[in-house]
């Protein structure tokens, strides 16, 4: 439904339909993923929201499936070991590649 919407505002070339429809479900799925969490942090049901899925999904977030999952997750994210972090700044990898 969302994307039927979006192509009523907005044209690209027939060829590009699939990489378009993968874009927007990618970037829409990322943008519901962080508006449930704002509202989980909240706590308190949105409007946009219906009673049920709002019951449904405090109930699944109170559940231990979620809770081990989110500890798991916790645990992955302070863990360095193994890890590669990203230390060169904001200067693009192609500046110190020439700078090499």
């Amino acid at each position: 439904m969302w994307f039927e919407e979006f192509q009523k505002k907005f044209r690209w070339p027939p060829r590009h339909n699939a990489a378009v429809r993968e874009n927007f479900e990618k970037r829409g799925a990322g943008r519901l993923a962080q508006m449930l969490q704002k509202v989980r942090k909240d706590g308190r049901k949105p409007s946009w929201m219906g009673d049920s899925a709002w019951a449904d999904l405090n109930k699944y977030w109170q559940s231990q499936e979620f809770k081990q999952k989110s500890d798991q997750n916790k645990k992955n994210r302070d863990s360095n070991a193994g890890a590669s972090l990203h230390t060169g700044g904001s200067i693009p990898h192609r500046v110190h590649f020439k700078k090499m």
